[in-house]
């Protein structure tokens, strides 16, 4: 039998999906995958490092925890920490799976979009002293949305914010990124809602529950709420 290819080993984390991380006991990053640099991208590494010394194990060894956790667009459901010496630990987190975005085609409705984000903004915010501000891509053609389920999430969101001296949506197609279904390909259009007053943990909430009732992807990234769904023209 040959010798274990320790090469191999490390190029398997590397190339892992879930992040893996190890820190010095300063809390310094010694390593990190590729998809732990995205993720750092989202989070600061003295949160994770927090993580690490919240939940290891009291002795020497690996412990692996459920947790609910999300940073920007990644969802975790546990950790797992580990530590031989006083020097060094690491962390590997575990991707919650998501749930594949799809055009939506047989049961959406034709829709201007920027009508109804006007109709949305007008409707949750006509108690808020908030100033508006839009900044549109003006080339969307109509398209198709399960209109209800879209609406419910944008109303929602924009409450979330109602208390903002300022409230910004910004809409766009997303470049470089699209999805592929039965054979064609679709672009992804982005809402961002941003504002200086709102309650992340509501946020949070959205992003868990509605990503899975809804076609969209829905994440907060620093005070912006971001939608991510299939365009489908009409």
């Amino acid at each position: 039998m040959k010798d274990f290819d320790k090469e191999f080993l490390e190029e398997w984390i590397e190339h892992d999906m879930n992040p893996f991380i190890v820190f010095d006991k300063d809390g310094k990053v010694i390593y990190l995958n590729v998809e732990a640099q995205y993720l750092l991208a989202e989070v600061s590494t003295k949160e994770i490092f927090s993580l690490c010394q919240t939940y290891a194990s009291q002795t020497y060894g690996f412990k692996t925890v459920g947790l609910d956790l999300i940073y920007g667009p990644f969802q975790f459901f546990g950790v797992t920490i580990g530590y031989r010496d006083d020097e060094f630990i690491g962390i590997k987190l575990y991707k919650t799976p998501k749930k594949n975005l799809t055009p939506v085609i047989k049961e959406a409705e034709t829709v201007n979009i920027y009508i109804l984000l006007d109709l949305c903004m007008n409707a949750s915010l006509v108690e808020s002293d908030a100033k508006i501000e839009t900044e549109f891509d003006p080339t969307f053609p109509e398209l198709k949305l399960k209109i209800e389920d879209f609406t419910s999430v944008l109303n929602r969101i924009y409450k979330i914010y109602a208390e903002s001296e300022t409230i910004k949506t910004k809409l766009y197609l997303q470049t470089g990124e699209y999805i592929k279904y039965e054979n064609k390909k679709f672009p992804i259009f982005i809402i961002e809602i941003e504002g200086d007053k709102y309650d992340k943990e509501e946020v949070l909430n959205l992003q868990m529950k509605k990503s899975e009732d809804v076609n969209l992807n829905i994440f907060l990234k620093n005070n912006k709420t971001v939608i991510k769904a299939p365009f489908v023209a009409a």
